[in-house]
C-alpha cells in the first residue's frame, strides 16, 4: 500500500471477547496508543445491551476527541440515538454501524440488516439485545481532507447481501466489515473480501473481527482475531458474480431458534464453520440508498 495513501489512516483493531465493562475497559487501553487522526475501525457489538450501549456511547464520544480518533463499531441504539440514520422506524432498536469523530460529531449511516434470531429475541431471560433488521444500504462518504472516499458498510452476517446483489451495485472505493464472527466464519469472510475485490466492488476492504481467550486452555475459542486491510482491488466492476454457488457456499443459512446465543452459534453443527444468516433475514432484498451528510475524519 502507498504510504501517501489516505487509507493508511485506516486501522482495523480487533478486540478481545468479554463483559461489556471489560471491553470498554479494553478499549480505552489499546485506543490511547493509536496515532492521532486514525480512523479506528472496532469489532461488531463493543456494547449490546441498552445500557451498556448508552454507557459506551458516552465514552467513545469523549475518546474520540481526547485522541484525535475517528472511531467506529456497532451499539444498540434506538431512536433517540439514530435520528440521522436514513429510513429508520421510530420504534425500532438497530445494531447501528456508530462513528465518533475528532471533531465531537457522531453519525449513524448504517445499521446491520441481518440480525441474528437471538440478537433479534426481546426475551428478557436471552442475550439482551432486542433489535430488528434495518432494510437500506447506504452508501457514506468520507472527507478525508486530501480526499473524498466512498464508503460502504456491512455488519457481520451481512456480507451475506454478496449472494443476493450483483458487483456493479455495492461499487464503492472501501467496503467495511465489522464482525463477531464465531470460529471459522472470519476465514470465510477473508476469503469472500478477495471475490469482492477481484470483482471491482471496492478497490479496498477492510475486515475486523473479535477473538476469544478460553479460560480452559483444553477448549477452542469462540472466535479468532481478524484485522485486514487490502487495496488490490479491480479498477472495475464485473457485470456479474462469476460462481455463485461458491459465493453461497461460504454461508449456511440457520433457522432462527437454532441458537439462543453466540456461544450456541458457534457450536451448532449445522453452520460447519460458515457464516450463519438467521432464515428470517435470507430473503433480504436491501433499498440502495446515500447517508445525507460528508463526514469529516
Amino acid at each position: 500500500m502507498n504510504e501517501a495513501s489516505p487509507l493508511t489512516r485506516f486501522r482495523p483493531l480487533p478486540l478481545q471477547l468479554g463483559d461489556e465493562e471489560t471491553l470498554l475497559d479494553e478499549a480505552h487501553e489499546r485506543l490511547a496508543a493509536c496515532a492521532a487522526r486514525s480512523v479506528v475501525v472496532l469489532p461488531e457489538f463493543l456494547a449490546w445491551t441498552i445500557a451498556g450501549s448508552a454507557q459506551a456511547y458516552r465514552e467513545l464520544a469523549i475518546m474520540a476527541q481526547a485522541h484525535r480518533l475517528t472511531l467506529v463499531t456497532t451499539l444498540n441504539l434506538g431512536p433517540q440515538l439514530t435520528e440521522d440514520l436514513p429510513g429508520r422506524q421510530p420504534e425500532h432498536r438497530h445494531n447501528a454501524v456508530t462513528i465518533f469523530t475528532r471533531f465531537g460529531s457522531v453519525h449513524v449511516p448504517q445499521a446491520k440488516l441481518t440480525p441474528q434470531g437471538f440478537e433479534q429475541s426481546p426475551d428478557l431471560l436471552g442475550p439482551g439485545i432486542g433489535v430488528a433488521p434495518y432494510t437500506r444500504l447506504n452508501l457514506v462518504e468520507f472527507d478525508l481532507g486530501e480526499t473524498l472516499l466512498k464508503v460502504r458498510f456491512l455488519v457481520c452476517s451481512d456480507l451475506w447481501l454478496l449472494t443476493r446483489v450483483e458487483p456493479p451495485a455495492l461499487g464503492c472505493d472501501l467496503l467495511v466489515v465489522l464482525g463477531n464472527f464465531a470460529r471459522g466464519a472470519e476465514v470465510e469472510a477473508r476469503n469472500l473480501l478477495v471475490k469482492a475485490r477481484r470483482a471491482g466492488v471496492a478497490r479496498a476492504t477492510l475486515l475486523v473481527n473479535a477473538h476469544h481467550v478460553p479460560k480452559d486452555e483444553t477448549r477452542q475459542p469462540l472466535a479468532l482475531s481478524a484485522a485486514d486491510l487490502a487495496t488490490d482491488g479491480a479498477a472495475e466492476a464485473l457485470p456479474e458474480w462469476p460462481d455463485r454457488a461458491a459465493l453461497l457456499d461460504h454461508f449456511r443459512v440457520l433457522d432462527d431458534d437454532a441458537a439462543d446465543g453466540f456461544v450456541a452459534m458457534v457450536e451448532a453443527p449445522a453452520r460447519e464453520g460458515r457464516i450463519a444468516v438467521p432464515r428470517s433475514c435470507a430473503e433480504v432484498a436491501p433499498v440502495f440508498g446515500t447517508y445525507p451528510l460528508t463526514i469529516a475524519v
